[in-house]
């Protein structure tokens, strides 16, 4: 009997560090093969457990039960929970040496890596880490942009840093998903180290070749030909954040459904560049990560003079 399909290839994050960017680029190889939902988020169950907030529901637009009542047509992110319904997602990918599971919420998620590595023990793990400063705040402008942020950058930060432990779903996790020393931790005890591969964005932005070749040995397969570049969204913030949160609230179901033309003219209309991160933020967030870096270099040899 032929032995069962599964993914065996995890893109694990972090959020807003390149991952979309390297999933397309994965994906064009012919022993690598996607899912039609990027991100699964099938394997941190932890995050199941409790309610996501209604914003985050309504800016999500999941319903599990109505999107496997036919075959999956391709999505971004959800969060599936049954195990059959996440074999399907494998079973209806390309035949190829690797089925790519890209989800950014496994390297927050306290239980993904022991799930994966119960699920595929010889499964290859890439991580991808960004400047926690530079992705915490373009995490903020993407908050604001679909209307789930009001607050100032400082103050938001502010009021993150005081809390427990940011809920994925609940808070926005700007500070929350940097803390990449503790996170990477659980992966790199789950799995040997010739099974998992760190790299950083600012290569995989500056020398994208060079990122894949080491891909190709890491995986053993054979070098990347060309790859189509990924189509880069320009970050963006709204004009006027009141009414931007109200029209996302009220007309996100919408959204996917408006003529590209028509969606253009309102981000002009609607939407401007962010303003460059401000020096009081961005001392706030030094500050914060400083440990984070020490531990990212001493534990993990890991150079981050740059973001420093």
């Amino acid at each position: 009997m032929r032995p069962q399909k599964k993914a065996n290839l995890f893109l694990v994050g972090a959020a807003k560090s390149g991952t979309t960017t390297l999933a397309h680029y994965l994906q064009q190889h012919p022993d690598i093969a996607g899912l039609a939902i990027k991100e699964p988020g099938h394997f941190c169950t932890d995050l199941h457990q409790y309610p996501f907030s209604t914003r985050y529901q309504q800016l999500l637009q999941w319903d599990e039960a109505a999107y496997f009542s036919r075959p999956p047509v391709e999505r971004h992110v959800a969060f599936v929970h049954s195990r059959d319904h996440y074999q399907q997602l494998v079973q209806h990918s390309a035949d190829a040496r690797y089925v790519l599971d890209a989800s950014t919420a496994y390297l927050y998620s306290t239980e993904a890596a022991s799930q994966v590595q119960a699920y595929a023990p010889d499964a290859k793990i890439l991580v991808v880490l960004r400047n926690p400063s530079g992705r915490a705040y373009s995490h903020y402008t993407m908050a604001a942009k679909y209307g789930m942020e009001l607050r100032p950058a400082l103050q938001a930060f502010r009021e993150e840093a005081a809390l427990d432990r940011a809920r994925w779903g609940v808070d926005e996790c700007y500070l929350e998903l940097g803390k990449y020393a503790e996170q990477l931790r659980r992966w790199t005890h789950a799995f040997p180290q010739g099974q998992c591969l760190v790299l950083l964005y600012d290569e995989l932005a500056a020398q994208p070749a060079a990122v894949l070749e080491r891909v190709a040995r890491f995986l053993e397969i054979a070098p990347f030909g060309s790859v189509e570049e990924a189509v880069k969204n320009a970050g963006s913030v709204p004009r006027f954040p009141r009414l931007n949160a109200w029209l996302m609230s009220v007309a996100a179901p919408l959204r996917e459904q408006l003529p590209p033309s028509l969606a253009t003219i309102l981000k002009r209309v609607l939407q401007r560049s962010p303003d460059a991160m401000d020096e009081e933020v961005a001392l706030f967030l030094r500050r914060y990560y400083a440990s984070t870096l020490r531990e990212l270099e001493e534990e993990f040899e890991l150079n981050l003079n740059t973001w420093k």
